[in-house]
């Protein structure tokens, strides 16, 4: 999870993340930073962030290496334009 979208919480699959490590200039710290929610012993939820590109597992860093920039943008098409950094 992490909030992709207009700064709402947003479930990315597994499949997306190597093309948004390969366009990462192309969105925020905070849009990639990764969010955990947890539950307190109160019941209450805390939002855990591991900052980018802290939580990105080695083999997702080495797939986005081989992928071009037009490969991760076919990717990522269905991605709303507003979750794009302007």
């Amino acid at each position: 999870m992490c909030r992709l979208v207009e700064g709402k919480v947003t479930l990315v699959h597994r499949r997306l993340w190597p093309a948004l490590a390969r366009l990462e200039r192309r969105f925020s710290r905070e849009q990639l930073a990764q969010i955990h929610q947890e539950h307190t012993p109160s019941g209450k939820h805390v939002n855990r962030i591991v900052e980018f590109p802290d939580w990105v597992p080695k083999g997702v860093r080495a797939a986005s290496r081989r992928l071009s920039a037009e490969e991760a943008e076919r990717v990522l098409a269905p991605v709303p334009a507003c979750a794009r950094r302007r």
